[in-house]
C-alpha cells in the first residue's frame, strides 16, 4: 500500500501509547480466561477448535491472488474511509495492489492503524458476529459458534499470510518493522481472548468481562 505522503513516518505518541494498552489489555484478558477456565465446555471448545482449522485451510485454498489482494486493500480503505480520509485510487494486481489516500492534520495520527490494518482486521468473523443482532434472526447459538470460528479461522489466514517485513505497511511504521510486529501480534492476541470468550460464553461472558474491566477502574 502506497499513501499520498509516500516518505513520511507514521506511528506517533498515541500509537506508541496504543502498544502499552493493548500489552495492558492482553494481560488482563489472560488473567478473565485463567479465572473462567473450569466453566469452559470441551466438547464446545473442539467443535471451535476444528472449525477454526477448517476454516483457516479453506480460506487458504480459495482466497488467494487478486481476491486477497482486493481484501487487502480494502481493509486499509475501512479504517481509512471510517476516520474520514479521502480515497485517491486503489489499484488491484493478482500479486499485489495499492491504496491511496489524502489525509488531513488531524486523521495523520491514524496512519499507522491504517497502514497496519490488514494485518488484524477480522473482517469475516466481526462481520458474522454482528449480523444476527443487525436483523435480530433467532439462530441456534450452537450452530452460529461453529459459523463464527470457521469465519476467525478465514480471518487468521487472510490477515497472517501477509505479514513480512518486505511489506511496505511495515516499512512506513516508525520504529521499522519490529514495532510493526509488536502491534501486529498485539492486536492479534487481544482479538483473540475477546474472539475466544464469545465463542465459549456468548455475549454474557464479554458482558461479564466488562463489569469486571469497570470494577477493577472504579
Amino acid at each position: 500500500m502506497w499513501f499520498f505522503k509516500k516518505k513520511v513516518k507514521f506511528g506517533g505518541i498515541g500509537f506508541f501509547i496504543s502498544l502499552v494498552s493493548l500489552a495492558v489489555i492482553l494481560l488482563i484478558n489472560v488473567v478473565f480466561i485463567l479465572l473462567d477456565l473450569e466453566n469452559i465446555d470441551l466438547y464446545t471448545l473442539r467443535g471451535v477448535i476444528i472449525a477454526s482449522i477448517f476454516g483457516y485451510f479453506i480460506t487458504n485454498l480459495t482466497i488467494k491472488g487478486g481476491l486477497q489482494v482486493f481484501f487487502h486493500e480494502f481493509k486499509h480503505s475501512l479504517p481509512s474511509g471510517f476516520v474520514g480520509n479521502r480515497a485517491r485510487d486503489i489499484k488491484l494486481g493478482r500479486n499485489s495492489g495499492e491504496f491511496s489516500y489524502a489525509y488531513s492534520e488531524e486523521t495523520a495520527k491514524y496512519n499507522a492503524l491504517i497502514a497496519l490494518a490488514p494485518y488484524w482486521l477480522p473482517l469475516f468473523s466481526f462481520t458474522i458476529i454482528v449480523i444476527p443482532y443487525l436483523f435480530r434472526l433467532d439462530i441456534d447459538f450452537a450452530i452460529w459458534q461453529l459459523v463464527v470460528a470457521f469465519a476467525y479461522g478465514a480471518d487468521c489466514s487472510s490477515n497472517w499470510r501477509d505479514i513480512g517485513a518486505y511489506q511496505t505497511d511495515f516499512q512506513v511504521i516508525r520504529g521499522g518493522p519490529k514495532v510493526a510486529y509488536i502491534y501486529v501480534v498485539l492486536m492479534n492476541l487481544v482479538y483473540f481472548t475477546f474472539i475466544f470468550t464469545y465463542l465459549n460464553f456468548n455475549l454474557e461472558g464479554l458482558a461479564n468481562w466488562l463489569v469486571q474491566y469497570v470494577s477493577l477502574v472504579y
